[in-house]
């Protein structure tokens, strides 16, 4: 589920990277292939997400719950109402019935089309 994330924060720091070299036209390039590289792997996270909402196949283990170490019975109690448990297979929100990783696939491949065009350009 966070997963999804990562491809964004890595594309803020590459397209700064490229405002930052704008007059070095060959590094622009080279970070704006990088920046659309880096959201058509976004698009792959979201898809992959999409199939685990959808049943379609099984998410990693990050989507379960971890075993508990305990040494007491009271160890025990608090670290089960401390667990915080995220269900990558359920769709907490939706909006005109797509959930967000159904909304990241075509937003992260315009993205990435955008970082292309914008590759091609320089």
């Amino acid at each position: 589920c966070l997963w999804q994330r990562v491809p964004f924060a890595l594309g803020i720091l590459l397209a700064a990277g490229a405002l930052w070299q704008r007059a070095d036209a060959s590094r622009v390039r080279a970070l704006l292939w990088l920046l659309a590289l880096t959201f058509v792997v976004g698009a792959g996270l979201a898809v992959f997400h999409t199939g685990v909402e959808q049943h379609w196949w099984l998410g990693t283990s990050g989507c379960t719950v971890h075993q508990l170490e305990n040494s007491t019975v009271a160890d025990l109690r608090e670290q089960l109402l401390a667990l915080d448990v995220v269900q990558c297979d359920q769709i907490t929100w939706s909006f005109l019935g797509l959930s967000m990783a159904n909304w990241n696939v075509p937003f992260s491949l315009a993205l990435a089309g955008f970082a292309a065009l914008a590759a091609r350009r320089v």
